[in-house]
């Protein structure tokens, strides 16, 4: 049991454990903290069933020390904006929101095992299940069975007021070194319920307020539809010069003279193609080897590097670029 509970109507529970020295034993205690949630910021938390965000707001109004503390987190201002009601999300249906999960992405760096991200919450907004795949231009984006999630920096904090709040416990454990053959993947699963109310509270205002006030979000949001729109006009236009820059894939490889400076010979292979090569590599196989087997015996490597294992030459491939990359 946690010290704290966030019931539906955005009552406090604090759990307490009360000893009876005529008994010799104790039982459990409860009493509603709600007008006091600012003295229970550091205390575990539980989001029982049902909990809403609009029931987040009805704990933020009744305790004064909440506004005061999450302040830079434009609380007030958001309260405000939530006592005006329910706004419902315009949409599709595939484009409906139907809780709000916070969540955890640990990493760690193979190479050094410092880990980051520990401590940070993070939440989206999970859509239904899709009941057929969804298409755009010709393309499958989303796939049937699978559930869509949604950043909510700009969306409207009514819309959200009636969304459930829930917590995923399961959390990936992802390679963070840059230079490995596996940066990104999820290396293991690891499960953590913990929570803090001060944690759930920061985390639902500080990603609904990222761009400011309600009206400076929305003004941002305004701004970025007029931009698309122009994008899109200017597509339709048929000006090809402006689709190209759309279109374009940049990657830090795409400069020859990075290859120049460590290979002997590789301008008959493409330089994506090498790219890909070079970072498909399993991490300790020596480079020129590795190379040459995946593309050529055409394929040679400075004599200081060739036996470089490959993990380690990406890592010399991607300072020599970012040292000498256009500021």
């Amino acid at each position: 049991m946690t010290p704290l509970e966030l019931h539906p109507g955005g009552k406090l529970i604090h759990n307490y454990w009360v000893y009876d020295d005529t008994l010799g034993t104790g039982v459990w205690a409860h009493r509603d903290v709600s007008a006091r949630a600012g003295e229970f910021l550091f205390a575990g938390l539980t989001i029982r069933s049902g909990v809403t965000f609009a029931d987040v707001f009805t704990l933020l109004s009744v305790s004064p020390v909440l506004l005061t503390v999450f302040r830079q987190d434009y609380a007030m201002e958001l309260c405000v904006e939530a006592q005006k009601g329910l706004k419902e999300r315009p949409g599709e249906p595939w484009e409906r929101i139907e809780t709000i999960e916070l969540y955890r992405v640990w990493s760690v760096h193979t190479g050094t095992r410092e880990y980051e991200g520990v401590g940070q919450l993070y939440l989206h907004g999970l859509g239904p299940l899709l009941a057929e795949n969804i298409e755009e231009h010709g393309h499958i984006v989303h796939k049937q069975g699978d559930r869509i999630t949604w950043g909510l920096t700009l969306t409207p904090v009514r819309e959200l007021l009636n969304l459930p709040i829930t917590l995923r416990a399961v959390i990936p454990l992802c390679e963070n070194d840059l230079d490995a053959q596996q940066y990104g993947a999820e290396l293991a699963r690891v499960t953590y319920a913990g929570l803090t109310l001060g944690e759930l509270i920061h985390t639902l205002l500080s990603e609904i307020s990222f761009h400011g006030t309600p009206s400076q979000t929305q003004a941002v949001c305004d701004e970025l539809h007029e931009q698309v729109d122009h994008l899109l006009d200017t597509c339709q236009e048929g000006n090809l010069s402006d689709k190209a820059q759309l279109t374009a894939e940049p990657s830090i490889f795409d400069d020859s003279r990075v290859y120049d400076y460590f290979f002997e010979a590789w301008r008959s292979c493409p330089a994506k193609q090498l790219s890909a090569a070079i970072r498909e590599l399993d991490d300790n196989c020596p480079i020129e080897q590795g190379l040459q087997e995946s593309i050529g015996e055409h394929i040679r490597v400075k004599n200081a590097y060739a036996q470089l294992p490959s993990r380690a030459f990406r890592k010399h491939l991607r300072e020599w670029t970012e040292a000498h990359s256009p500021t």
